[in-house]
C-alpha cells in the first residue's frame, strides 16, 4: 500500500537526519530558521562555509572591532608604518586611530625606518603612506637611494606627493635628489611653508629653484650641493638665522659674500670642508651684527692674509660660540681683539693652532667662557691647562686632546680649582688612574657648594688607564662622579675632527657614549662608608716623575 500523498510530501521536506551536512546539503529551497528548526538543525554550529550567503554575515565571528580603542591603540604600538597604511584602510574608526597614532610616533618620519621592515622601499608604498598620514608629518628625511626601480622622474615624483599630501611640513631633509630644469618650477609650492631645509648630494639644474618664495626659512644646511647660484644665492630670506655650507667645493666667493650681504640677520654661519675662503668673504661676515654663532673647518685661507682675515671676527659684538680651525697659526692677536672689544664668549673651539703666552692670557681673560675645546693644539702643556681651570671660574666643560701628557695630579688640579665643572674629555698619551686619585677627585666634588656631577671620560689605547682596584668600586656614587675609559681607534674627543674625515653632526656627546664601542666603568662608593683621604702628603708608595713634580696643586 502506497502512502497518502500527505506522508509523501512530509518526506520531502524532513529528509535523512543523519548529520548536520547531511541535511544542508539534501534540503531543498532556502534555509531559514523555521525550517532549520524543523529538520533539527542548529544554525550557531555550522561552519561559515555551510551556511548560506545571507546567512554568513550575521554569523560571522570579528573580535578585533569589540575591542575598545585603548587595546587597539596597544596593538598598533606593535605596527610599522608600512602595517599601519594597510591597517588604516580597513574602516573608518581603525584609519582615525591609526591616524592618532602615527602623529604621535611617526609625525617626524624618516624613510630609512622602512628599511628594517622591507628589502627595499617603492614608490607605491610611499605613495599610500603619504596619501594616508601626509598632512600628519610636520618633519620628513627622504633619500631616493634607499629606493627600489629607481628611474629619472623618481626624485620630481616623490617630491611632487610631498607638495601634494604633506602640507604641514615644517622640517624637509632631501638627499641624493636630482631635479631636472623643466620640472623645477612645479615644485616651488613645496618650499613655501618649510622652516628647515637640509640639501645633501642634492643637484638642482636650474638657477630659480623656488627659494625666494621661502618666507619661512629659518635653517638651511647644504652639503655637496650642486645648483647654479646666480640668482639663488643672493636672496633675502627674511626669517633665515642659521646656515651651513658644508663640502660646497662650487660654492664660488662672490655668491657667498652676497648672500652673507642680503641675509643680514644671520645669527649662526658655518663654513666647512669648502676650497678657498676669500678676504671680502671675511669682510662680509664682519657685518652680521646678529650672529652669535660662527664656526669655521677645514677650509682655506690665503697664508698670507690669515691674521688679517680673522681679524675680521672681532667686529661681531654678539659673537657667542668661536669653533676655528687656526690652520697651524697663533690667533693670539684674535683673541686679544675679542678681549679688547668686550666679547662674551660663551663658547671657545680651537684646533690646529698654536699655544704662546699672548693667546694663553687672552683666554684666562674670557671670564664668561663656559665650554673650552682644544683640539691638537701645539705647545699646549699640562701647567696651562690646569690655570685655565683656575682662572675662567664660569667653566663647566672643558675638552682636551693633546700630546703633551696630562698627569693625574693635573687632572687632580683641575677638578679641585673648576667648581662647576660637570665635563672633561681628555686623550693624553701616558695617563693613568689609581684609587687615590679617585678618592681625592671624589671628595673634591663632594665638598662643593653645588650638587654638580662630574663626567670623566678619559681616551686611550686600552692599556689599563685605570688599575683593577678601582674597577672594583661599586657604583653607589653616581650621583657625583662618572669615569669612562674609552678606546681612542674608534671613539673621539672631536669626532668631526678625526682623521677618517667622519662625523656626526649630532652633539659630541652622542659619540662618547657609543654602547657598542665603549669600554665604561662607572666608579662610586656609598655616602654613609665614605672616608676621605686628605691632601697633605703623598703616599710613600706613589712614584712620582719629574714631570708629575711640576705641577702645583692648591
Amino acid at each position: 500500500m502506497s502512502p497518502s500523498p500527505a506522508k509523501q510530501r512530509r518526506r520531502r521536506l524532513l529528509p535523512n537526519r543523519k548529520s548536520k551536512e547531511s541535511a544542508t546539503n539534501q534540503l531543498r529551497g532556502p534555509l531559514t530558521r523555521s525550517r532549520a528548526r524543523a529538520q533539527h538543525i542548529v544554525i550557531e554550529n555550522l561552519t561559515m562555509d555551510q551556511l548560506p550567503q545571507r546567512l554568513r554575515k550575521k554569523n560571522r565571528v570579528d573580535k578585533l572591532t569589540d575591542l575598545n580603542d585603548d587595546c587597539l591603540l596597544s596593538i598598533l604600538e606593535h605596527m610599522n608604518p608600512v602595517t599601519l597604511t594597510t591597517f588604516a584602510e580597513t574602516s573608518d574608526r581603525m584609519n582615525g586611530l591609526a591616524r592618532y597614532h602615527f602623529r604621535l610616533k611617526y609625525k617626524c618620519f624618516d624613510f630609512i625606518s622602512l628599511i628594517g621592515v622591507n628589502n627595499e622601499v617603492n614608490y607605491g608604498m610611499a605613495k599610500q603612506l603619504f596619501k594616508i598620514f601626509g598632512d600628519l608629518m610636520t618633519s620628513l628625511n627622504l633619500a631616493r637611494y634607499l629606493f627600489a626601480n629607481q628611474n629619472d622622474n623618481l626624485s620630481y615624483d616623490l617630491l611632487n606627493l610631498i607638495k601634494h599630501h604633506c602640507c604641514n611640513l615644517k622640517t624637509l631633509k632631501l638627499e641624493d635628489i636630482f631635479i631636472e630644469t623643466q620640472n623645477m618650477q612645479k615644485l616651488n609650492a613645496l618650499f613655501e611653508p618649510i622652516e628647515t631645509l637640509v640639501l645633501d648630494n642634492c643637484s638642482f639644474q636650474q638657477h630659480n629653484i623656488g627659494f625666494g618664495n621661502m618666507k619661512h626659512l629659518k635653517k638651511l644646511k647644504m652639503s655637496e650641493f650642486n645648483c647654479s647660484w646666480k640668482k639663488t644665492i643672493g636672496r633675502n630670506f627674511e626669517e633665515l638665522e642659521q646656515i651651513e655650507f658644508d663640502s660646497c667645493h662650487g660654492l664660488l666667493n662672490e655668491y657667498l659674500e652676497t648672500f652673507i650681504k642680503a641675509n643680514q640677520m644671520l645669527k649662526s654661519l658655518t663654513v666647512t670642508e669648502c676650497m678657498y675662503v676669500t678676504s671680502n668673504v671675511f669682510s662680509a661676515i664682519s657685518s652680521l651684527k646678529q650672529l652669535e654663532e660662527f664656526e669655521f673647518k677645514s677650509s682655506r685661507l690665503a697664508e698670507n692674509t690669515i691674521q688679517t682675515d680673522l681679524m675680521h671676527l672681532a667686529a661681531l659684538k654678539n659673537l657667542k660660540v668661536l669653533n676655528l680651525d687656526c690652520m697651524k697659526s697663533s690667533v693670539a692677536q684674535l683673541l686679544q681683539n675679542l678681549v679688547k672689544n668686550s666679547i662674551q664668549i660663551e663658547h671657545l673651539e680651537l684646533a690646529n693652532g698654536t699655544m704662546n703666552d699672548d693667546t694663553l692670557a687672552s683666554i684666562n681673560k674670557m671670564k664668561t667662557i663656559k665650554i673650552l675645546k682644544l683640539n691638537e693644539i701645539a705647545e699646549l702643556t699640562e701647567n696651562q691647562v690646569v690655570g685655565f681651570t683656575k682662572e675662567l671660574n664660569q667653566l663647566e666643560q672643558l675638552h682636551i686632546k693633546t700630546n703633551a701628557k696630562v698627569t693625574k695630579y693635573s687632572l687632580t688640579a683641575m677638578v679641585q680649582n673648576a667648581v662647576r665643572l660637570s665635563c672633561i674629555k681628555i686623550d693624553s698619551p701616558a695617563l693613568h688612574l689609581d684609587t687615590y686619585t679617585y678618592d681625592m677627585m671624589l671628595a673634591s666634588i663632594r665638598k662643593r657648594d653645588e650638587n654638580i656631577k662630574l663626567d670623566l671620560t678619559i681616551y686611550g689605547n686600552c692599556e689599563q688607564i685605570l688599575v683593577p682596584e678601582i674597577k672594583q668600586l661599586n657604583d653607589q656614587n653616581d650621583r657625583w662622579f662618572c669615569v669612562k675609559e674609552l678606546d681612542r681607534t674608534h671613539n673621539h674627543v672631536f669626532p668631526k675632527w678625526s682623521s677618517n674625515g667622519q662625523g656626526s653632526d649630532d652633539e659630541e656627546d652622542d659619540e662618547f657614549f657609543d654602547d657598542d664601542d665603549e669600554l665604561a666603568i662607572l666608579f662610586s662608593e656609598d655616602e654613609e662608608d665614605f672616608d676621605p683621604i686628605g691632601f697633605g702628603e703623598v703616599p710613600s708608595d706613589m712614584e712620582i716623575s719629574d714631570s708629575d713634580a711640576d705641577v702645583e696643586l692648591d
